[in-house]
């Protein structure tokens, strides 16, 4: 009986591990589509400027997007941003940007920039 028991027991252990691991991998999973969410509409949002003159942020539940003006420098060359999206996935970090040549960023609070897609993602 105690070894049953003891079996019981191991066995909702490991239950309880495996399903803390797998909620956490979910969670992480959620996060991600979320951040590609966030990439896609701002290359519509960008598309729909540069054709209309204005766009309308769909997803306000995921990111606040604005006009966002600045401009940065990588890879040896300055670039134009034109929106910008702030969302609580990304906490205090920093914001994801489109330049006006459609390259993602991720600009960090310390002004730091790093390239998402396109041929300049890749830093040697």
């Amino acid at each position: 009986m105690k070894m049953l028991i003891v079996i019981v027991t191991v066995l909702v252990l490991l239950l309880a591990v495996g399903w803390f691991f797998l909620k956490r991998w979910l969670r992480g999973m959620a996060g991600g589509a979320k951040i590609i969410i966030i990439m896609q509409r701002l290359h519509q949002f960008s598309a729909d400027i540069k054709k209309q003159g204005t766009f309308t942020n769909d997803i306000p539940h995921l990111a606040d997007i604005y006009a966002f003006t600045d401009t940065v420098t990588f890879n040896g060359a300055q670039h134009r941003c034109s929106l910008a999206a702030k969302s609580p996935s990304f906490g205090d970090g920093g914001v994801l940007a489109i330049t006006t040549e459609d390259v993602v960023l991720w600009i960090a609070r310390d002004g730091s920039v790093t390239p998402f897609d396109g041929a300049d993602s890749v830093t040697p």
